[in-house]
């Protein structure tokens, strides 16, 4: 899985665990024991404004779905019922939108 880069500010969250990180500051280490950043020598704390998290990329699976709607959009072939049951979700449409659902989850649970 393909993964990138988020800034997060220090004022509004400290990362989960200790260990090396990259910041404005450049690699450094944070220690979560003390919940401080640190310099290698540990005797001197630093102060980053951000420090950068690794979270998954989404965006080849965002571009596929939404490549997949709008086409399914032009052709017409997304058929909506007023009265939709269980069996009713086998159709293109509900493939379609589990899809999108499932992919809205894991956006949602990285932010």
């Amino acid at each position: 899985m393909k993964t990138k880069f988020k800034k997060v500010s220090v004022a509004d969250r400290l990362p989960d665990k200790s260990g090396t990180y990259d910041s404005n500051l450049g690699e450094i280490f944070y220690n979560n024991f003390r919940q401080k950043f640190e310099h290698n020598d540990k005797w001197h704390d630093l102060f980053p404004d951000y420090w950068l998290l690794e979270v998954s990329d989404y965006e080849d699976e965002m571009k596929e779905l939404l490549t997949e709607l709008t086409e399914a959009i032009e052709f017409e072939s997304i058929i909506i019922k007023e009265n939709i049951d269980n069996d009713g979700w086998e159709n293109y449409g509900g493939r379609l939108y589990d899809k999108a659902k499932s992919l809205l989850t894991k956006i949602k649970q990285q932010s």
